[in-house]
């Protein structure tokens, strides 16, 4: 499996990997592609190397030949560049993709990976931040039973040591080993005048990838073929993680809402407590969090739970009600599913696909003194004052707030499996989580 960032040069690697599987020799008058530009950009029209041309996950199988330099059939799978101009966002589908691509069964699939090819561009010294994240997601995916099949494949290189080496080790890159390729010359010409054959370094440059590329599949002989379960279970689990930490975010807000709701009204109470007992009317105003429906854009799926009247998860990829129990959200997945997010935890089937998706919102509402005096009186036959009146409401917020923690913990908990089984923890996740207790602690 190739996998890198965008622009690292991964498209011409897997060509150069087929030339060379193939036996393609300097002299022969024609080249092996393929990835031609046509099948990376849209309607043939190449795109800027600061986005991916790569917009699917495409598994290759080159089946052996007599001629061939390698004695067995060879499956080449290639990714999306990580990192290009879409974002995080596009970074967040690549491994959705990746997931779903891995849960294939049958012949279409594969049950093991004997490498993952990391191509990186040897010029970099160090990592910057949008790198290191990078290789923190692609690593973030795989089970830590696969570090022993990762192999750096180091483009651009010349005869010196590769700087990224170091920013490799900086980093705790993890990798069995390492291979120097520059591709400059894969499809250069190889007929030449006289004086041209004199400067010719494109030779020199395809000696060099062939040795290169030898010695590579001598090393990639020697690994074991990895198990794809632990990888699944991570991007299983890390799915159902980003549920949880989406589902969250407006609880949490509900409850710091609640929060604020109670502030304005023990203020009220403090300044107008008198006034309640004597009776005298009075206005003020309070936020309040209310819920509406926001209409979805076609071809986009939620799941919605109808008893609790809450967007467990959104967007959701099961379109189909039916097979809500495998929704991103739910724990014990098959018929014995329920939600992890709503708050009843309610079973699957009470989750649904709508057209619509339920928002939080704030809006200025305008009480009345009679309103207040409604809820003081109930207060004062239960025998109790007007700052006790604020401690029901302080009630109803520790409430929400105790469902809150424990919502967070689960988040916790997922983030300390994840760390256990994963090669990389994912580091947006973990800010993800720690904004989230900043917010709880406020």
């Amino acid at each position: 499996m190739m996998v890198g960032a965008t622009g690292a040069g991964k498209t011409t690697m897997i060509n150069a990997i087929v030339n060379y599987y193939y036996g393609t020799q300097w002299n022969d008058n024609f080249r092996l592609k393929l990835i031609t530009e046509e099948d990376e950009g849209i309607n043939g029209i190449t795109q800027s190397q600061a986005k991916s041309q790569t917009k699917w996950i495409t598994a290759y199988t080159l089946h052996h030949l007599p001629d061939c330099t390698v004695s067995y059939t060879l499956t080449i799978i290639d990714t999306p560049g990580f990192g290009d101009t879409e974002g995080t966002k596009r970074d967040a589908q690549i491994t959705e993709q990746i997931h779903e691509f891995f849960q294939i069964t049958g012949p279409h699939g594969i049950d093991h990976i004997d490498a993952i090819g990391f191509v990186i561009q040897s010029s970099a010294n160090r990592l910057t931040h949008t790198q290191k994240y990078i290789f923190d997601s692609i690593l973030s995916m795989f089970g830590n039973d696969i570090k022993e099949n990762v192999f750096l494949i180091i483009t651009f290189a010349d005869g010196q040591t590769p700087p990224v080496l170091e920013a490799a080790r900086e980093a705790n890159l993890p990798y069995r080993t390492y291979s120097k390729f520059n591709n400059s010359a894969l499809f250069a010409k190889n007929k030449l005048t006289h004086e041209e054959e004199n400067e010719n370094f494109d030779q020199m440059f395809w000696k060099l990838g062939i040795t290169s590329l030898k010695n590579f599949f001598i090393e990639f002989q020697k690994v074991q073929p990895t198990s794809l379960t632990l990888t699944k279970e991570v991007l299983t689990e890390r799915q159902h993680l980003e549920a949880i930490v989406q589902g969250i975010q407006p609880q949490i807000q509900f409850g710091l809402n609640k929060l604020e709701e109670l502030r304005q009204e023990i203020q009220v109470i403090k300044a107008h407590g008198n006034d309640i007992l004597q009776n005298k009317k009075f206005q003020y105003k309070i936020k309040m969090t209310k819920q509406r429906k926001i209409d979805l854009p076609s071809n986009t799926y939620v799941t919605n739970c109808i008893k609790c009247n809450y967007t467990c998860h959104y967007p959701c990829g099961i379109p189909n009600d039916k097979e809500k129990y495998n929704c991103d959200a739910m724990v014990n997945k098959g018929l014995n599913a329920s939600c992890s997010i709503c708050l009843g935890k309610c079973i699957w089937n009470s989750h649904f696909n709508n057209t619509y998706r339920f928002e939080l919102y704030q809006e200025d509402e305008t009480r009345t003194s009679e309103e207040m005096k409604k809820r003081y009186e109930k207060a004062r036959n239960d025998g109790k004052t007007a700052l006790n009146l604020a401690e029901l409401l302080k009630k109803d917020f520790e409430k929400t707030q105790m469902t809150v923690y424990g919502m967070i913990g689960n988040a916790r908990k997922a983030i300390e499996r994840l760390e256990q089984i994963a090669l990389k923890p994912n580091p947006l996740s973990i800010v993800n989580y720690i904004e989230l207790m900043i917010e709880s602690e406020k």
